[in-house]
Parts: structure tokens; sequence; C-alpha cells
């Protein structure tokens, strides 16, 4: 095997394990506290802020609503900006974003979900987002590909060949 087709092998296996555990485990968390959620104690907070952010990356420019809050228990304010659990939902155009984040305007009272063990934990919609099990899936199935790279490689390390014979075009277009 070339040792550039390894190097890289072994660069593409561990991104898919790394971002593929990252999704999984912090789509289960979120899942988990989402659940949970629903059954949170709850109080009355207060709307600070309400717009919208806008991020630009490689992928195009999203727009998100930006709301922050602030809530009281037991006589300790919190401040949070946590909507619900799960990623964030950007939009396409900033219009939409703003009619989202329109929801929630400065000044206005809130029920906010909080965890009981950990009042700094807080929600204003309980409950799991689809988003969240998608993520989940997403992280499997990276985490899937990723071990399945490292095995045909280490596969054909230790057979000195490649595990897939059916591909010729392909191994000849890696041995390049």
């Amino acid at each position: 095997m070339p040792i550039t087709v390894a190097i890289f092998g072994f660069i593409m296996s561990s991104s898919f394990l790394i971002a593929g555990a990252w999704a999984f485990l912090f789509s289960l968390r979120d899942i988990r506290r989402g659940r949970a959620s629903k059954s949170w104690p709850t109080t009355t907070g207060k709307i600070t802020f309400s717009g919208i952010k806008k991020v630009s990356d490689s992928e195009g420019t999203f727009y998100f609503p930006d709301i922050s809050y602030e809530y009281s228990v037991d006589g300790v304010t919190y401040l949070s900006d946590a909507i619900h659990f799960g990623p964030a939902r950007g939009f396409a155009f900033p219009s939409s974003a703003r009619k989202r984040a329109s929801k929630y305007t400065v000044g206005m009272p809130v029920t906010v979900y909080y965890n009981p063990e950990d009042p700094n934990i807080a929600v204003l919609e309980p409950g799991i987002r689809t988003s969240s099990f998608i993520f989940l899936g997403l992280g499997a199935l990276s985490f899937i590909i990723g071990i399945f790279i490292f095995s045909v490689l280490i596969y054909w390390l230790i057979t000195g060949s490649p595990l897939i014979t059916n591909l010729p075009w392909f191994f000849e277009w890696m041995k390049k």
C-alpha cells in the first residue's frame, strides 16, 4: 500500500470517527435533556434580548434567532440563551429568523423550564427536537464509516491486498 494512501486513509477514518462520536454524544445528551425537560419545574423569566445573528461559512450565510432571558430560582438570578435543546435551526433569509425571534420580545414574561439539579441549564421550549435524532443518526453513520475505512486500511496493511478487489479502477486511481 502506498504510504500516501495509508496516511490519507488514517486521516479520513480518524475524522469520521471523531466527528461521528462528537455528533452522537452531543445529540444523545440533547435527547436526554429534552426528554427530562418536559417534567422540570418552571419559573417565570423575562426576555432581555431578541434579535437575529448572521453566521457565514463555506456553505453560505444563515440567520439564527438570538434570544436571551433571565430567570430566578431560589433567589438566584440566571441568564440563558437556550430556546430548546438540539441544534439551532438556521434560516436562509433574515426575515424568517426575525419571524421566529419575534415570538420572544424584549420584556416579555416567559415560562422557563430549568434543571432542578443544575438551575443554570434551562430552556423556553421543552422536549426533543427531530434535529437531535437526525444528528444522532448522522453521528452513528459517520462513526461506522470511520470504522469501515479503518478496518479496510488495517486489512490492506496486514495482507498486502485490498479488501475489495472488484473495484480495480478505484485502486488504480488510489495508487497514483
